[in-house]
């Protein structure tokens, strides 16, 4: 499929696939992910005659920093940018961890923008192990060493048994992060710092109207299920799909049963 790419503020996007007949799903990154992560997915949607934008928020991945804090808000009026840029009056949103809960923001904030949401290891909410957990991860990125940031952070997120099935990919993986400068560290900081301010939604989930898809892996460490039970309940129009031995990174742990949920779905309410 054709590839737009662009620059729209300090944003970096890419439009995958797009002719005027076409739906468009936008995915919304995880906080250590990029827009490339989502390849397969992107993939899948367009040979299903979905356009697709990939993009990665202000001081991730190609998109420039800009000073701190971030806000939910911020990212949410970035995305509504590039939307602007190409045309688009409503989209698919579809969004993993950070990127979920962006996603519920923006289902909050441009109601009449968003035709689904689809989220994937989200939360609307801390509690005192997931605050923990990141407050520890801000300690190791101040680090700046990407092989002890990988080992500490990173590898646990994924399901024990991917780890041991997938040692090639692990390493990659490892020796990837290991490479990174410090630049994308700070980067990461400042996201984080914006999830421990910002991610108290739950409050509000009842306001959101469109049609939900939330997906959770069985043995996600960092945000459990009841997090992912939480949000379903407190949203009408939603469904519910756990996916047994896998952790938090389903987007590289069970691409093919993560297409399958999310082309569903999509193919529902398009």
């Amino acid at each position: 499929m054709p590839i737009k790419e662009g620059k729209i503020g300090p944003i970096s996007y890419a439009l995958h696939g797009q002719n005027a007949a076409q739906e468009t799903v936008v995915f919304l990154n995880g906080v250590i992910a990029f827009a490339s992560s989502w390849a397969v997915l992107v993939r899948d949607v367009n040979r299903q005659g979905f356009a697709a934008i990939t993009h990665d928020f202000r001081g991730q991945g190609l998109s420039k920093p800009t000073s701190g804090p971030y806000t939910f808000a911020m990212h949410v009026s970035d995305l509504c940018a590039v939307l602007d840029e190409l045309n688009l009056t409503k989209v698919h949103l579809v969004g993993t961890s950070y990127g979920g809960e962006v996603g519920l923001k923006a289902a909050l904030m441009m109601p009449k923008r968003v035709q689904s949401l689809t989220l994937i290891n989200a939360a609307s909410e801390l509690d005192a192990s997931l605050r923990k957990a990141i407050e520890d991860w801000i300690s190791v990125a101040r680090q700046y060493d990407g092989g002890q940031f990988f080992d500490r952070i990173v590898k646990p997120l994924y399901h024990p048994n991917f780890v041991l099935k997938h040692p090639g990919f692990i390493k990659k993986a490892h020796a990837t992060m290991a490479a990174m400068p410090a630049a994308y560290f700070d980067g990461q900081i400042t996201l984080y710092e914006t999830f421990l301010s910002e991610l108290h939604l739950t409050e509000k989930l009842g306001k959101i109207t469109c049609p939900v898809l939330v997906i959770c892996g069985e043995d996600d460490a960092l945000k459990p299920p009841y997090f992912s039970e939480r949000i379903a309940k407190s949203i009408t129009q939603s469904e519910y799909a756990l996916i047994p031995n896998c952790g938090h990174v389903t987007l590289y742990e069970k691409p093919a049963i993560l297409s399958t949920l999310v082309l569903g779905f999509l193919t529902k309410y398009r």
